[in-house]
C-alpha cells in the first residue's frame, strides 16, 4: 500500500494533464464507464461528514471528507479529506491519498475544462469570489487555459486574500491581482467569474 501526500499529488502532472483527465472522465461518465452512487451526507451539529464512492472495473475509490467550520478558531483547516483506492478484483488496499489536495486539483481542473470549452478564447480578466485553498487552485487552473492579465478577488478574510495573491504571484508573476471591495465589483469587471465559497 502506498501513502501519497499532498506535495506528491500537486507535483504529479502539469495542470493541462489534470484538465484533460477531467474532460475524459466527464465523457466516460456519459457512456456508463463507472458506477458512482450519490454521496452519503452525515451532519452532527455544524460539522459534516461525506462519503463518496466510485467503482470501475479496475478500482474501488472512496473519498472521505470532513467539514468542521469551527476548526478555523484553532488555526486548523475546516476541511480534511482522504481518498482510499482498492483493487476492484481483490479488494486489496492499494493507496491512501491526501483528499484535500486531490479535491482542490480535481475541482479546479473541472472548472478549467468548463472555461476552456465555454468562455471566450480571448478572455483576459478573471474574477474570484472566495480565496481560500479552493480559490487559489481555481484561479491557477483558470490561468492555465486562458491568458489572464488581471484577477479581481473578493473574500471576507484579508488573510485569505494575502495568501491568494502570494500564491498567484509566485505561479503567475505577470498577472495583476486586485482586491475587490465586494462581489459586485468582481462580477462587473470580470469576463470569467469563479465562486469558491461554502454557500
Amino acid at each position: 500500500m502506498r501513502l501519497i501526500d499532498s506535495n506528491t499529488i500537486a507535483g504529479i502532472a502539469p495542470f493541462s494533464d489534470w484538465v484533460g483527465a477531467m474532460e475524459q472522465a466527464m465523457l466516460k461518465g456519459t457512456t456508463g464507464g463507472y458506477l458512482m452512487p450519490k454521496r452519503m451526507h452525515l451532519d452532527k451539529g455544524n460539522d459534516t461528514f461525506l462519503l463518496m464512492p466510485c467503482i470501475t472495473d479496475e478500482y474501488w475509490v472512496t473519498k472521505l471528507v470532513s467539514f468542521c467550520p469551527g476548526n478555523k478558531e484553532s488555526g486548523r483547516p475546516s476541511i480534511y479529506g482522504t481518498v482510499v483506492l482498492n483493487d476492484a478484483k481483490t479488494g486489496e488496499l492499494l493507496a491512501l491519498m491526501d483528499g484535500r489536495m486531490i479535491t482542490a486539483m480535481r475541482t479546479a481542473a473541472v472548472t478549467a475544462a468548463g472555461i476552456r470549452n465555454l468562455s471566450p478564447v480571448r478572455s483576459k480578466s478573471l474574477g474570484i469570489i472566495g480565496t481560500g485553498a479552493q480559490g487559489i487552485y481555481q484561479a491557477m487552473f483558470a490561468c492555465s487555459v486562458r491568458e489572464i492579465e488581471v484577477i479581481r478577488a473578493y473574500d471576507q478574510s484579508i488573510n485569505n486574500l494575502k495568501q491568494f495573491s502570494g500564491a498567484l504571484n509566485e505561479k503567475y508573476p505577470k498577472i495583476k491581482v486586485i482586491y475587490a471591495a465586494d462581489s459586485a465589483e468582481v462580477a462587473l469587471n470580470s469576463e470569467v467569474i469563479i465562486t469558491a465559497t461554502n454557500s
